[in-house]
C-alpha cells in the first residue's frame, strides 16, 4: 500500500513539474494541429483530401517555429480539450485549419498571447 502511495505521489509530482515547464512553439503547434486534424477527419463529409490520417496534405508550418510558447501547458491542454469537443455543425475548412480554434473559448488565451 505504501508503495502505491509513493508511486502516486511521484507521478503527481512529475505531472506538476511538466505543467510548469515551458513548451516550444513548434511542439504546441504540432499538438494543436494533430487535434484539429482529428476534428477535420471526423467532421468532413465531402471529397476533401487531407492526405492521410495525419493530414499530410496540409502543412501548418510548425517546423519553422522557434522558441518557447507564450502560454502555459495547462492553457494548451484546455485549448486541446475544447478542440476535441468541437461539434461537426461547425464549418470545417481544411485550407484554414487554424480557424477551428476561433470558435473554442479556451483557445482565445493562446491566440491572444501569440
Amino acid at each position: 500500500m505504501k508503495l502505491l502511495c509513493v508511486l502516486g505521489f511521484l507521478a503527481a509530482t512529475a505531472l506538476a513539474a511538466d505543467a510548469g515547464r515551458p513548451i516550444s512553439r513548434a511542439d504546441a503547434c504540432k499538438l494543436r494541429f494533430e487535434v484539429s486534424c482529428a476534428v477535420m477527419h471526423r467532421c468532413l463529409k465531402g471529397a476533401e483530401d487531407l492526405g492521410g490520417p495525419g493530414c499530410e496534405a496540409i502543412d501548418p508550418g510548425c517546423d519553422r517555429l522557434q522558441g518557447a510558447a507564450k502560454y502555459s501547458r495547462p492553457a494548451l491542454e484546455a485549448c486541446l480539450s475544447g478542440l476535441r469537443k468541437v461539434s461537426c455543425e461547425v464549418r470545417v475548412d481544411p485550407s484554414d485549419a487554424a480557424r477551428l480554434e476561433e470558435g473554442v473559448a479556451s483557445c482565445a488565451a493562446l491566440a491572444a498571447s501569440e
